[in-house]
């Protein structure tokens, strides 16, 4: 509905009051900020899993790999208007992260290959 009523390609959430540990969140800021100084997409909160697009948007994304964790910024990229909203956010309540330093180490190479590709 925000997306049709304010003309964005994109509306993506921003998990407000994060219930995830330093862990989770740090890694998660540095992502955040080294997208926002090398871009100047300025969102809070890229790993957001609720996204909405366009369909012309959605379209227009060469998605391979495990790029789909840049969805946000590949849209930037080709052009695209962007929204945040916040969304709830809870707590894991089953299973573990698959997130650690060798995957923080990934993401962060993957942002360094987008920006300069």
């Amino acid at each position: 509905e925000k997306a049709k009523r304010e003309d964005w390609d994109v509306v993506t959430g921003i998990r407000a009051k994060r219930k995830d540990n330093i862990v989770r969140t740090l890694p998660s800021k540095i992502a955040n900020f080294l997208i926002r100084k090398a871009t100047k997409l300025d969102l809070k909160d890229q790993g957001c899993a609720l996204k909405v697009f366009t369909r012309d948007t959605a379209k227009g994304l060469n998605l391979y790999g495990e790029m789909h964790r840049f969805i946000n910024l590949l849209a930037y990229l080709n052009g695209a208007r962007i929204a945040q909203v916040p969304v709830k956010h809870h707590p894991r309540q089953f299973g573990q992260s698959k997130y650690g330093l060798g995957r923080t180490i990934k993401v962060i190479n993957d942002i360094i290959l987008i920006i300069f590709q």
